[in-house]
């Protein structure tokens, strides 16, 4: 009896199971890894306008704007960025504990239609234009940050 073809068989079979649990390794090795799900998404119909702004200079200066919300869905807070509009790097507003997210007054957020007045500190010179930017954050069922992409800019001149 001819025992060559059996041997054949028994390596190729031992190859492929050898394939198949180095796959699987790689595989549960490589799952603690990857990110198990997407990044909360913010609804497409989240607008929020800048009615009024005024920056007045002094020891600190101070950043006035009124926010109104344009959209369909309450927007929970916002992160603001004063720059010069030269700069393409947006300077993040951090002054006496307060950091660049600014959150509402109500729990809820700044439902659809309603308007909230803010004042932040900040150091600027007299006469001097800077672009402040307003990014929306929402927050979804599962209490996660959505950071909206529709970011609002207006030009304000320091006086």
């Amino acid at each position: 009896m001819n025992k060559k073809g059996v041997s054949e068989i028994v390596s190729y079979t031992l190859l492929i199971v050898i394939a198949i649990g180095l796959s699987i390794i790689v595989f549960l090795f490589l799952k603690i890894y990857v990110f198990k799900g997407q990044a909360p998404q913010c609804p497409p119909d989240v607008s929020i306008f800048i009615n009024e702004e005024l920056c007045s200079v002094g020891n600190p200066g101070s950043l006035q704007f009124t926010l109104t919300n344009k959209g369909f869905f309450s927007v929970n807070g916002f992160y603001v960025r004063f720059r010069e509009p030269r700069r393409k790097i947006q300077n993040i507003i951090i002054s006496s504990g307060q950091n660049e997210f600014q959150s509402f007054s109500e729990q809820e957020g700044l439902s659809p239609g309603n308007q909230e007045h803010f004042s932040i500190p900040v150091q600027v010179s007299a006469g001097q234009e800077y672009t402040l930017e307003i990014q929306p954050v929402v927050y979804n069922e599962k209490n996660e940050q959505a950071v909206c992409e529709a970011i609002v800019t207006k030009t304000v001149t320091c006086s």
